[in-house]
Parts: C-alpha cells; structure tokens; sequence
C-alpha cells in the first residue's frame, strides 16, 4: 500500500485495521520463509521427475521444493531458451498472419490446424502466452491442444490456470486439467505460492484446493501470511495532523499619506495541538484464500479441524512436525506393506507353484 501527504484519512484507517487483527510472529532468522522463483522455470519439460514433500521444515530461511527436479547443465539451458525464443517468434508470426478476431473463418482454420501441430514440449508455455487472448475457437482449441501434450501440456493448463489476466480462460484451463496431477503441474504450483504477488498465490492456491492437492500443504502454510516490502524513500511516508490555529497581530506597519497617519496589521498564527509522523511503516498481508484452502485440506487429510491454528505460522510448523508428518508417514507404510502384499497375492495367484 502506498502512503502520501495527500492521504492522512486512508493512513488512520489502514493503522486502524492493523491493529485490529493479532499479527502473528515471524518464523525465527532473518530470511524470508519462501523466496520468490518464476513459474516459468517450473513447467520446463522434463526438470519435474518427481514429488517430494514429506521432509521436515526449516524455522528459517526457504522451504524446501516439494518436487524433485531433473540437473540442467548450461549448454542445454542455453539449448531450451533458444528453441522457446524460436517457438515464440513462429507462434507470433501465426497469430498475426492466420488468427485474429478479423481473419475469415477458413484462415482461421487453416491457423488452429498449425496451431495444433506444434507438439514441442518448450512450445506449450508461449502458446498459453501469446494466444491466451484470442477469440473464443481459438482459445478452445488451445485447450484441447493442450490436454493431449502429455505433461507439458498440463503444466501449461496450470500457468494458464494462474496466470491468465482473462478470468474465463483461466477458469476454463484449470477445468481441463486432468488428475491425478501430473509432477510437473506441481512444479508450477510450487513457483506460484512462492510468489510474492498476492493474486498470483491465491489463485494457486484455489488450483491446489480444487485438485485436493494435499502436497502443497507445506508451501500453504508459510504462504498464508506475508509482509510487503516497504520501499526506499525521502521524508514522511504520511503524517496526520490534530490542531486548532489562532490568529494575533504579530507586527504593524505604517502606513503615511498627505495629512494621515495608519498602521496596517501583520496577522500571525498560533499552532496548538498534535502532528502525528509516518516515517516508516511494515504491512502485514493476510491471504485469505490461501489460508482457507490451507484450512481445508489439512483438516480433510489430518482428521482434525485446523481451524484453532489461525494464521500463526508457529503454531502451523508445530502441528505439521508434531501431529501431520509422522500420522503421514505411517499412513504411506502402511499403504506400502498393503501394496506389497496385494502384488505378493497377485503373484501367487498366477503362478500356482508359488507356495
């Protein structure tokens, strides 16, 4: 929120509301408890092998990824951003040659049938980018395209899901994903509560809730309540002023003319009351659509209502190491011996000689 002299009103207001609602300690250490990271990183094809979230959590500094990521050497880095840049140029080129909301209906065709032939994996991601805006056969086929590409096709469903500025689209990507969700659709879910734009989280978070995706519990929780960053600057951030002025005669001035003498008064002003100073200021945002969600799943997966734990982050940490991570990992044992047993049984029952 940016303050200014011209905004003493709005200041006592937002002090006001701050103050109304408890905030909640920081997790101890000095570094923030998720740091940013581009969501675009996150749906490369191939990097995501697998999810990883069951690990205990730092008291500070970032929280673990909840995938496991393939290693990137330089050269194939520089490799895949080349062939994006390329993919974006082509994809630019067909929007403005074949697509467009003025196109005849044939051309447009002819554009979607293109469209749908470009099945490379780093294509996905700058097709959401560059045709998310287009008209309504444009965008459905996008879609459509998009569901048959594998897992990159559903990461790309996911960044259009979160990302999208058209609510529609962004609605009608998050209905096309398919479950279970793929690895790398968590990897996008991992970037984007990372974020530090408040719309960004929430919307991945609602993505997360909606797919019942338990996994991001651990990014829910130090997502949920966040500071803004105050930026640098001169002077007051505002200032609020209480005071009552009065008028006196400071000076007289003479005044002379032929036969006639006069005084002409030097009004001054008296200052009495209060001047309140904003010289800095620390804004504490609570995510309600985060936290909700967060709400929701732990209280669904845990078997107890989480509600009590509110938005204290030290609260969250304790239940999470104390009661959710171990009841969690016994539930996967378990769920393991039972599945060995079924493929003992299975086995068994194919070969008869098998005592």
């Amino acid at each position: 929120m940016k303050m200014n002299r011209s905004m003493p009103t709005m200041l006592l207001l937002t002090c006001a509301w701050v103050a109304a609602v408890p905030i909640p300690p920081p997790p101890a250490g000095d570094e923030p408890p998720i740091s940013p990271a581009p969501a675009w990183q996150a749906a490369q094809p191939g990097s995501v092998i697998a999810v990883d979230w069951l690990h205990p959590l730092p008291r500070s500094g970032m929280i673990p990824s909840i995938v496991m990521r393939s290693p990137e050497d330089p050269a194939s880095r520089r490799e895949r951003m080349k062939m994006e840049g390329q993919f974006r140029q082509q994809i630019h080129r067909l929007r403005r040659s074949w697509l467009g909301h003025n196109r005849l209906p044939s051309r447009r065709r002819e554009g979607i049938r293109l469209l749908r032939g470009m099945t490379h994996p780093a294509a996905q991601i700058p097709l959401v980018e560059e045709l998310s805006g287009e008209a309504p056969d444009v965008r459905a086929a996008l879609l459509g395209h998009l569901r048959m590409q594998g897992a990159e096709g559903q990461a790309a469903l996911a960044y259009a899901a979160i990302y999208s500025p058209d609510l529609g689209f962004s609605t009608a990507a998050g209905q096309a994903l398919s479950v279970p969700l793929a690895p790398a659709v968590y990897g996008i879910l991992d970037a984007s509560l990372r974020s530090p734009i408040h719309a960004i989280a929430n919307r991945a978070a609602a993505l997360a809730g909606n797919f019942n995706a338990i996994e991001t519990i651990p990014l829910l929780i130090f997502s949920q309540v966040t500071r803004d960053p105050v930026p640098e600057h001169e002077g007051d951030l505002a200032w609020i002023a209480n005071q009552t002025q009065h008028a006196y005669v400071a000076n007289l001035i003479p005044v002379t003319g032929p036969g006639v003498v006069a005084y002409q008064p030097v009004i001054g002003r008296a200052t009495e009351g209060t001047l309140l100073r904003i010289m800095d200021a620390v804004v504490v945002v609570y995510r309600t659509i985060v936290h909700d969600v967060l709400v929701d799943l732990s209280s669904r997966d845990g078997g107890d209502p989480t509600d009590t734990l509110g938005y204290d982050p030290s609260a969250w940490w304790q239940w999470y190491h104390q009661d959710y991570l171990p009841a969690k990992r016994e539930q996967l044992d378990i769920q393991r011996i039972e599945a060995r047993i079924d493929a003992t049984r299975q086995q068994a029952e194919q070969d008869p000689l098998i005592p």
